[in-house]
């Protein structure tokens, strides 16, 4: 899961900053650096407190982007945290994020905010498909042609049959070709909110503006079908994006493979596999 954590506009002329670059004589714009690699670290890694008792002084080094590398350099970013109250040390001698609660809740009100806006995403187009459906299902009622005769009796006779409706059941997809523009996009957004609920429930929790664009014209170069079975492979390959996604289908059509591995096989449509046959 990708996080999204809060910085502040005044973080560079924070009085915690000026102490810690004091003390490690860097500038403040590297100690804000170096406390939003080590934020965002910590709101993968442990986001539910911010404790980082069992990480060595190392690994935080190593998280914040700290670039010296000996043990005394190391000890020294270490200590430096600590003392700049960046680092706090509980009573029960559990080290934590100093205020990690107060980012904590930022981080959860942003997620929940992002989940209920691909929920009512989700819920609209199926609100506009079902509204759809019955618009269609109105004008689909065919009128009988009826002539009245002179004895008020009443002739039924067959309309004329639509051959526009059966040529739209001879697609290439084997799915009737919309007879509209707005058809078309209704299909889409359809198709839209399928991928967009399967790759929220297994590559990334939050989907932005980009991952929907981006999902959409890989709808329309591959197939739904295709789509999601990439999806399924981010999922099981700890993929967090649609640009993982997108490498997946690329390389099946790069390999002619098929979502299940298998190769797609030759081209037996291919004219030059006969060329020579019979010779």
């Amino acid at each position: 899961m990708r996080t999204w954590i809060q910085v502040d506009s005044g973080i560079k002329e924070h009085d915690k900053i000026y102490n810690l670059a004091d003390k490690l004589h860097i500038p403040n714009a590297y100690a804000v650096g170096l406390m939003t690699c080590l934020w965002a670290w910590v709101s993968t890694t442990c986001p539910d407190d911010g404790d980082v008792t069992n990480f060595p002084p190392r690994a935080i080094a190593v998280a914040a982007g700290w670039e010296k590398k000996s043990q005394n350099d190391i000890q020294k970013f270490y200590d430096a945290l600590s003392s700049s109250q960046l680092l706090e040390k509980t009573d029960e001698g559990r080290i934590l994020i100093r205020n990690w609660h107060e980012r904590e809740n930022f981080l959860i009100d942003y997620v929940e905010k992002q989940k209920e806006n691909n929920r009512r995403r989700v819920q609209k187009c199926r609100e506009q498909k079902k509204q759809q459906k019955n618009v269609t299902d109105a004008n689909s009622v065919t009128p009988c042609n009826v002539t009245e005769t002179s004895c008020n009796d009443f002739t039924v006779t067959k309309p004329p049959p639509d051959h526009n409706q059966t040529i739209s059941k001879l697609s290439d997809n084997n799915n009737p070709v919309p007879s509209t523009e707005e058809n078309a996009t209704e299909s889409e957004m359809r198709d839209l909110a399928i991928v967009g609920e399967a790759f929220q429930n297994g590559v990334k929790d939050v989907v932005s503006s980009h991952d929907s664009e981006s999902l959409q014209v890989l709808i329309k170069k591959y197939s739904v079908s295709r789509v999601l079975a990439a999806i399924d492979e981010a999922k099981k390959c700890k993929g967090h994006s649609s640009a993982y996604v997108k490498r997946v289908l690329e390389g099946w059509e790069r390999d002619g493979k098929s979502p299940s591995g298998q190769s797609s096989g030759p081209n037996l449509m291919d004219p030059e596999r006969y060329k020579n046959f019979g010779k």
